[in-house]
């Protein structure tokens, strides 16, 4: 016999793959809210009912009408949330969470090129702002006082800008290499080797052995070959082997050049070096690039050249405001016109990296 059900699905079979393959893809808008930045810096928002979400920087009034400055980490610049201060909520305070919703305009005060007639204002989250929070509106702290608050401290101008300064150095550097044809990969953290000594390293053991009573013995009763015995037993405790946190990536990449031929990584990297002065760090991040097929060490010396030149030409053109106000908040006194000089002098010439 003749089965009539089986065109019927093949047919509705193949209407659910055409409505699957007409799914337009949605770029992430959180119920239609803008990044400040981008409030401030396209004209075409300008004259139309936007959303926007932040953290309440400073609050003043004036004549019945209340401002708020608003944050969200996108920028140095804060957008200006104008409102009737009848209407204004009594809860919003310094470092409260809120949305405001209403009419872009241009801005009446100077330096703010627009400013948000707020229609609607609602609370997403509270602050004690006069009581446990710890920054204050139009206040600068330093950073042994910012560092107590860990959680908080991205909240401050000072933080947020180097944050974004951290981001934008990154991705210009990720840029850079793939610009070349270099291939990302990520070496392990935890490693057998010290990469040729490289530095003093971290020696990694599983937690529940750390505290456990070492054969059973007490401390007065170990001899040196029961100290030993207790090394070995807690260096094959886990892995086998003495395992460390990597210091570098560079003996992987060594390896992977061999067949890929330009490789890099950057990757978390960790010294046990015992020192507490600004230029050594536990933990820190490092880029670490293998090239094969090199003529001469004039072709290493150049790539890193390039790298340092490219990424700082970049981060300077392309963030200017965040490196205008860390440089006049944070950095030492005369470097920014040391930095602006060797720009000048020095980051304008074309580059002539022979990689292609």
């Amino acid at each position: 016999m003749l089965n009539m059900a089986a065109p019927s699905k093949l047919v509705s079979h193949v209407n659910k793959l055409i409505s699957v393959s007409n799914l337009s893809c949605k770029t992430y808008s959180s119920t239609s809210a803008y990044r400040i930045n981008k409030i401030l810096s396209e004209a075409s928002l300008r004259g139309k009912h936007i959303s926007v979400k932040g953290w309440v920087k400073a609050i003043r009034e004036m004549k019945g009408t209340t401002f708020i400055d608003l944050d969200d980490g996108s920028g140095s610049e804060k957008l200006q949330i104008v409102l009737n201060t009848e209407r204004a909520n009594k809860d919003v305070s310094c470092g409260c969470c809120l949305e405001a919703s209403g009419l872009l305009e241009l801005g009446q005060g100077q330096g703010r090129p627009v400013e948000l007639k707020a229609e609607e204002v609602n609370i997403i989250g509270i602050c004690d702002s006069q009581g446990s929070y710890p920054f204050k509106p139009r206040k600068r702290y330093s950073t042994d006082y910012t560092r107590q608050f860990l959680h908080l401290r991205q909240r401050t101008n000072s933080f947020s800008a180097l944050l974004r300064l951290r981001n934008a150095a990154t991705r210009e550097m990720h840029d850079f290499y793939q610009k070349l044809g270099f291939i990302q990969v990520h070496t392990p953290i935890l490693t057998t080797n010290d990469c040729e000594g490289a530095g003093d390293v971290f020696h990694v053991l599983p937690a529940k052995q750390q505290g456990h009573q070492h054969l059973h013995e007490s401390e007065h009763e170990q001899s040196k070959e029961a100290e030993e015995r207790n090394r070995q037993v807690d260096e094959e405790a886990f892995f086998g082997k003495s395992t460390y946190l990597t210091v570098s990536g560079q003996l992987h990449l060594e390896a992977l050049a061999s067949g890929m031929a330009r490789v890099y990584t950057f990757n978390p990297a960790f010294r046990a070096e015992n020192s507490q002065g600004r230029r050594h760090l536990a933990e820190f991040y490092m880029l670490d690039a293998e090239f094969a097929f090199v003529s001469s060490l004039d072709d290493v010396m150049q790539n890193v050249e390039d790298l340092v030149k490219t990424t700082t030409r970049n981060l300077l053109e392309k963030n200017q405001e965040d490196f205008d106000f860390y440089m006049k908040r944070i950095a030492s006194k005369g470097h920014e016109v040391s930095l602006c000089v060797a720009y000048k002098n020095i980051w304008n010439p074309v580059f002539t990296y022979p990689l292609h």
